[in-house]
This record gives C-alpha cells, sequence and structure tokens, in this order.
C-alpha cells in the first residue's frame, strides 16, 4: 500500500510539472476591421477591434499630421492581452507605440502595425481600411 501511494505521489507529480507546449510564432498578417486570425488552435489570436485614419490626405494641406491607431485584442500561447492598440506617426504625448513586446512563458515576441491601408485622399474616405501587422521573436528599441 505504501508502495502504491509513493508511486502515485510520483507520477501526480511528474503529471504537474510537464510544460505547456509553447509556440513562437512569425509572419505577416493583414486585418481589415472586426476580422479575428487564429492559427495553430487557439494558440495565436488577433482581432483588429477599430482602425481609425486620421492621417492628412494626399495631396491636401493640413495643419497636422495626423495619425493611423489599430486596436486590437492578441492571444499568444493561450495568455490574452485585451484592449491594445498600436500607432503610426503617433507623436509621444498620445503614448501609442508603433509596436509591443509580448512576454508569454519567456519568450519575446514583438507586433509591429507596418501600414494601415489604403492611405487616405480627398476621395477614397469610405474605403473600408485593412492593418498590416508582423509579429517576430525578440525585442526591438524604439
Amino acid at each position: 500500500m505504501k508502495t502504491a501511494i509513493t508511486i502515485f505521489g510520483f507520477l501526480l507529480t511528474l503529471v504537474s510539472c510537464q510544460k505547456q507546449e509553447v509556440h513562437v510564432f512569425s509572419g505577416s498578417y493583414s486585418l481589415e476591421e472586426g476580422e479575428t486570425i487564429t492559427e495553430n488552435g487557439n494558440a495565436f489570436i488577433i482581432k483588429a477591434n477599430q482602425i481609425q485614419d486620421s492621417r492628412c490626405p494626399a495631396n491636401a494641406n493640413c495643419i497636422r499630421a495626423g495619425e493611423a491607431i489599430l486596436s486590437y485584442d492578441i492571444t499568444i500561447n493561450q495568455q490574452t492581452f485585451k484592449d491594445q492598440s498600436l500607432c503610426l506617426m503617433c507623436t509621444p504625448e498620445m503614448g501609442i507605440p508603433e509596436f509591443m513586446v509580448y512576454t508569454v512563458n519567456g519568450i519575446d515576441q514583438t507586433l509591429t502595425l507596418k501600414e494601415i491601408n489604403p492611405f487616405p485622399t480627398t476621395t477614397n474616405t469610405s474605403e473600408p481600411k485593412t492593418a498590416l501587422v508582423f509579429l517576430e521573436k525578440g525585442t526591438k528599441t524604439p
């Protein structure tokens, strides 16, 4: 009986110490507002909640350049980060970065906002916007 309890305890310890499978994701993802992309089951999920674009239209004279902001939720290896934002052409005072580093299970992965298309003109204001993001292993510095 004592041997059975010892073996059971050992097996319980062994099972509880198994590491969760960790995936490292990388690549470019193009998202329309409201779109969700899922990879590897649910190990990686990104959802574009909102795309805002107030950049000065091409061939227009503006007082300021404006900015483009992607608001999103992201899940990496079952760890979810909600209400995240990345920005193109934001001023430092706005406090919205162009890239974000996520550390999950000791691994750094950087998500960078590369583009929001189409670039505004005076005639395409109602066209749907698409955000292009790039995910890579490691960190960047501003």
